[in-house]
């Protein structure tokens, strides 16, 4: 295992040329997440309104209960509330520091017990490893999925079991924080599967060679086993691998391109931008974790995810190299101004700056927020950048033009 993960992804290699960033690309490190990405985490009145009164119902004193004694609708709406909580955060936080009264610091009665019940620690978590659907331009709306509940609890179980995964007495707050870290990474990763069997589909249709689809296909696969891996960990942890959805849109079209385009803005958004940036921020992590079960199922992840930024960049090289399209690399360097905004927006939002690590923090895969954002900005500047830039897109200029794509 050891062996495997020791390789380095190869086409933005570690000799990778380093160039001055942008003015505004280290500004990425201490941003906050722009508003739109926040946005998608509120409720409306009437979702607030029909949660808060099961909320209301389920803790009518608001004293805490057990997770086991909450029923599964009310967790649903703790979730989907502390979400929203979370997304008003830094309006209501500037507001009250103004003076503002009646900014909401406090307002929300059940805050306490659906924490409680969630091991709730959202905005102190970092969670940003399965890929995102790439961005879509123009027109185009792609139709949100409705994935079924992420119910991994038996196979979590056995996971754990199998893997060794025990953590002696942990403090309290390290404890919940290590739990809504790993839910969070375990619903990321398994609802990425359905993103990289899409990008198989397309690239299938599109006429790339069966290796190349069917490593895609086998993505998913490994994506599906990393969620149990997770959620082997929040089982260990004494909680349970089980969470709402999040639910993402489908994987775009892109109507205004040929279909061999259209794969190679979605392979470049998924495997050459997403998954490299996973690969640095897992390895990092991995960098300061102890020797023992868990490090040996991190650096099976970052090994696994190596290989998808791998195959990317090598499908990516030998589809430009190939092409008589003169025009290509200019489109697809239009096409990065939104894939770039949209992987810096997505990474931002489950990167918290105020995201800190408790002693012993680091054993239990608990990251830093303002480092993993300093990491993140290095890791697009100094080899994403540079290793487009290589197969003759413009990616520099890309990078410090970035639009926010609209939602889709």
């Amino acid at each position: 295992m050891e062996g495997k993960a020791s390789a380095e992804p190869s086409a933005p290699a570690t000799d990778e040329a380093k160039g001055e960033a942008p003015a505004s690309a280290n500004e990425a490190a201490t941003a906050e997440p722009p508003a739109d990405a926040r946005v998608a985490s509120k409720l409306s009145d009437e979702e607030l309104a029909r949660c808060d009164a099961v909320i209301k119902q389920t803790f009518p004193d608001g004293a805490r209960k057990p997770a086991e004694q909450v029923p599964k609708e009310a967790l649903d709406c703790c979730m989907a509330r502390a979400r929203h909580e979370d997304a008003l955060y830094d309006d209501r936080l500037e507001r009250a520091k103004q003076g503002e009264t009646g900014s909401g610091l406090a307002e929300w009665e059940a805050r306490s017990a659906c924490c409680g019940a969630l091991s709730w620690r959202g905005s102190m978590t970092c969670t940003p490893w399965g890929p995102p659907p790439p961005p879509c331009v123009g027109d185009e709306r792609p139709t949100r999925a409705s994935p079924p509940r992420v119910d991994l609890r038996d196979v979590a179980r056995e996971t754990a079991a199998s893997r060794g995964l025990a953590f002696a007495a942990l403090d309290v707050d390290a404890r919940e924080l290590a739990i809504a870290t790993w839910r969070g990474r375990m619903v990321n990763e398994h609802e990425s599967a359905a993103v990289f069997e899409a990008l198989a589909g397309q690239l299938r249709r599109a006429g790339f060679e069966r290796g190349i689809t069917a490593q895609l296909a086998g993505f998913a696969v490994e994506e599906r086993e990393h969620g149990i891996a997770c959620g082997a960990v929040v089982e260990a942890l004494g909680a349970e691998a089980d969470a709402p959805p999040v639910g993402q849109p489908a994987l775009p079209e892109h109507p205004d391109a040929s279909p061999r385009e259209a794969a190679l803005r979605n392979l470049l958004s998924v495997c050459c931008l997403s998954e490299t940036v996973a690969v640095a921020l897992i390895g990092a992590e991995r960098l300061e974790m102890p020797a023992g079960p868990l490090r040996e199922l991190l650096t099976r992840l970052w090994a696994d995810e190596i290989g998808h930024a791998n195959l990317g960049w090598r499908a990516l090289r030998d589809a430009l190299a190939v092409s008589d399209d003169p025009g290509l690399r200019a489109r697809l360097g239009v096409y990065l101004r939104v894939a770039f905004a949209a992987l810096e927006r997505h990474e931002l939002a489950l990167l918290p700056a105020r995201a800190e690590v408790p002693p012993g923090g680091a054993a239990l895969g608990l990251c830093d927020g303002r480092g993993a954002r300093a990491l993140f900005a290095a890791t697009v500047v100094e080899v994403i950048v540079p290793a487009l830039e290589r197969l003759g897109l413009p990616a520099r200029e890309a990078w410090a033009r970035r639009a926010a794509p609209p939602p889709c």
